[in-house]
């Protein structure tokens, strides 16, 4: 809602206070049983941020592969 934002290269919304972003464009779609496996080429990135980066470990997510 109230959140600023630009668009850049592919038109979707990158948030001002993203520490950083990546923005592909979709080269194929693969079905994979009951998932769709989407392959994706990076047309641009930027990192705003010259901390540490943000690692899962340092999260409070867990993922459950």
């Amino acid at each position: 809602g109230d959140l600023a934002y630009k668009t850049h290269k592919t038109g979707a919304p990158v948030l001002d206070k993203a520490l950083s972003f990546i923005e592909c464009e979709v080269v194929d779609i693969f079905e994979g049983g009951d998932h769709s496996i989407v392959v994706g080429e990076v047309v641009n990135a930027e990192s705003r941020s010259h901390d540490a980066p943000l690692v899962m470990s340092d999260t409070p997510w867990h993922y459950g592969g």
